[in-house]
């Protein structure tokens, strides 16, 4: 099942389905379902670069258009209610759907499935942010600049 939110694109998929034996005379009901979420977001990153050229001890500055994909992968586990299950209201066991069970995690809980899917978009797209924009993330630990300015030699004893 894919959902599209914020321009991330979720796949859902259902990876473990736990069943009880018999409830109200219906056999294999589904009880417990763990939902995978595989969170992606594909954008254009443009940036500049050189390029080595070995006719020349210059490189030739160059503008690069690349499509990226960056992704972030969540896993859930929800129980499913059983009571009011009947023959009018039960699907067997070998008529399910993977996107059905899905729903079913999805309308359960759908507090922790939206928390979980805000989650995986925040992840998403501040991976994106850093591609796009790395200054904003990179850290340095360098010597401060009275220290370049006045060195101080230590002598041992």
């Amino acid at each position: 099942m894919i959902i599209t939110s914020n321009t991330v694109t979720h796949n859902y998929s259902c990876s473990e389905l736990t069943i009880i034996g018999e409830v109200n005379g219906c056999e294999d009901v589904a009880k417990k379902v763990r939902v995978d979420m595989n969170s992606s977001v594909t954008f254009e990153h443009t940036y500049e670069t050189i390029l080595s050229d070995p006719d020349s001890v210059v490189g030739i500055a160059t503008t690069v258009t690349e499509e990226k994909t960056v992704s972030s992968f969540s896993t859930f586990t929800v129980t499913l209610g059983t009571s009011g299950i009947g023959s009018t209201t039960f699907t067997p066991w070998k008529d399910l759907e993977e996107d059905q069970v899905i729903q079913w995690a999805l309308d359960r809980d759908p507090t922790l499935a939206n928390q979980i899917k805000e989650k995986q978009e925040s992840v998403v797209l501040k991976e994106k942010e850093k591609v796009l924009y790395p200054k904003r993330y990179h850290m340095d630990t360098p010597v401060p600049p009275w220290q370049v300015r006045n060195p101080k030699i230590v002598e041992s004893n």
